[in-house]
C-alpha cells in the first residue's frame, strides 16, 4: 500500500538531480561565484530548518518547554554541531559547488552516489 512518505523517497533523488543541473547552470554562468551560491544555498536550508523548529514548536504540546529545558540545561553539544554545520555541512557544498565548474552533473550525480 503506498504512503505519503513513499512520495518523499521518489521525490528526493529528483529534487537533487534538479539541484546539480542548476548548479551547473549556475557555475558555467558565474565561474567565481561558488562561494556565494555555497552561502546561499547553507543559508536558505538553516532558514527553512529554524522555520520547521518554531512551527513545530508551537503546534507541538510542550515541545516549546521541553526545548527551553534542553537549552538551559547545558548538555546541547555546541562545539559537535558547530563542527557539523560548518565543516561537514558548508564545506562540502562549498566544495561541491567549486567541483561543478570542472564536473558536469551528469557525472557529479553518479560519482557521489557510489
Amino acid at each position: 500500500q503506498p504512503e505519503l512518505s513513499d512520495l518523499w523517497c521518489l521525490g528526493m533523488p529528483i529534487c537533487f538531480g534538479m539541484g546539480y543541473i542548476r548548479l551547473e547552470q549556475l557555475m558555467e554562468e558565474n565561474p567565481k561565484d561558488a562561494f556565494t551560491v555555497s552561502a546561499l544555498k547553507v543559508g536558505v536550508v538553516g532558514a527553512v530548518a529554524l522555520s520547521w523548529t518554531a512551527l513545530r514548536l508551537s503546534f507541538t504540546d510542550g515541545a516549546a518547554d521541553h526545548f527551553a529545558a534542553l537549552l538551559a540545561s547545558g548538555t546541547v553539544p555546541w562545539p559537535a554541531l558547530a563542527y557539523t554545520g560548518l565543516v561537514t555541512t558548508a564545506g562540502a557544498i562549498l566544495v561541491e559547488s567549486y567541483a561543478f565548474k570542472y564536473v558536469p552533473a551528469t557525472d557529479a550525480a553518479i560519482i557521489l552516489a557510489t
